[in-house]
């Protein structure tokens, strides 16, 4: 039985040690601008109080407060990025909390150090001389409280969204560990049933069969076993192709499908179990339930933006609304999957009518 053993070899993706892009903040343009508009509403109320409390014209108290807060808004995406590093999973024991202290004073300082600087680089502009002045005291004291809260802030938000997004990836993972306990019970007896029967009428046919089978549970044992995350294109079309011959057995050549993959994305690292729950949509609705069968085309070619993938039948379509209230796990599942680890809406698209097939095309970042 050659090849049986392809699935040990398969490049299986061991967990990143690092948090996904999708789990950090400033790291889509909505964080972003989110961040911004935090600091912006932030310098409009040191502007107000130049204006109010100084008779400062609006355009110079705009000035001044950006001079204070730009600085306070640079230094916070270092601390951001400093958390982001941080993967403890106790980022609050007494050794951080003393580590965050110290940072915490580190940020205040810096901040107060900066804008200190500044201040008096400009009054050498506007004068002449160099006549190093202190902020007042009263000022340090402002300065050292508003930096702990920007701190505090900052390092909670960053550890609040790390947190959420590897609560929704355990989620997502669990989904998929339950996709692939659902793949055992009815797929196996059925898988077993054509088997067995076509061993006494065609033996080479059965142990292609049977090779087939072992390497898809073999490949279902080595994600679930070293909890891949991620796998390469060509390791998930092979199990998917097989998962496509044994049930091609079972519906007697009313399944029917091809793949057109672009050329070099063998090696895209892509989640393990992605396709199945697709193509087993696609049987059941387009090829299983009709007495002509069914065609299952997929797309898989490289863009800009990473990997493009999109699995699509000729069946009878539905109505989409119907589809995506629908209680069944596959493409919800699927959906959150890419949810978790993208973080964007539209990295999985559903498209289907009545009477016009059914696709669903998925974006994954490279």
């Amino acid at each position: 039985m050659l090849g049986i053993d392809r699935a040990l070899r398969v490049d299986i993706g061991m967990p990143d040690a690092r948090r996904p892009t999708s789990s950090r903040l400033l790291h889509s343009r909505f964080d972003w601008a989110v961040y911004l508009l935090a600091w912006a509403v932030f310098a409009a109320g040191f502007a107000a109080i130049f204006w109010i409390q100084r008779r400062a014209p609006y355009a110079t108290a705009m000035l001044s407060s950006f001079r204070i807060v730009f600085p306070a808004a640079l230094l916070g995406v270092g601390v951001i990025r400093w958390c982001e590093r941080d993967r403890t999973d106790a980022p609050f024991r007494p050794a951080a909390l003393l580590l965050h202290a110290v940072l915490c004073l580190a940020y205040s300082t810096l901040w107060i150090g900066t804008v200190n600087l500044t201040n008096n680089v400009l009054l050498y502009w506007q004068e002449g001389r160099l006549q190093w002045q202190l902020p007042p005291e009263h000022v340090l004291h402002w300065h050292y409280f508003t930096g702990t809260a920007i701190y505090a802030t900052l390092v909670a938000m960053t550890y609040g969204r790390g947190r959420a997004r590897d609560a929704e990836r355990k989620r997502e993972r669990a989904e998929a560990r339950l996709l692939q306990g659902q793949l055992n019970p009815h797929f196996l007896f059925n898988a077993l049933h054509a088997l067995f029967a076509l061993a006494r009428t065609e033996p080479e046919a059965g142990e292609d069969g049977v090779t087939r089978l072992s390497r898809l549970l073999r490949y279902t044992l080595a994600v679930d076993r070293d909890a891949a995350d991620t796998v390469t294109w060509d390791a998930e079309w092979g199990f998917t192709e097989d998962y496509l011959h044994l049930e091609a057995l079972r519906l007697e050549h009313r399944l029917r499908w091809s793949v057109r993959a672009g050329e070099g994305i063998g090696d895209y690292r892509v989640p393990p179990l992605l396709l199945q729950p697709l193509v087993e949509n696609a049987i059941r609705y387009a090829v299983a339930a009709r007495p002509e069968g069914g065609t299952i085309t997929v797309h898989a070619d490289a863009t800009d933006q990473g990997l493009r993938i999109r699995v699509e039948d000729d069946g009878p379509g539905a109505d989409r609304d119907a589809v995506m209230r629908s209680p069944g796990i596959g493409l919800r599942a699927t959906r959150a999957r890419l949810r978790a680890i993208t973080g964007r809406e539209d990295a999985f698209a559903l498209e289907t009518a009545p009477g016009a097939g059914f696709a669903v095309t998925l974006h994954l970042p490279e």
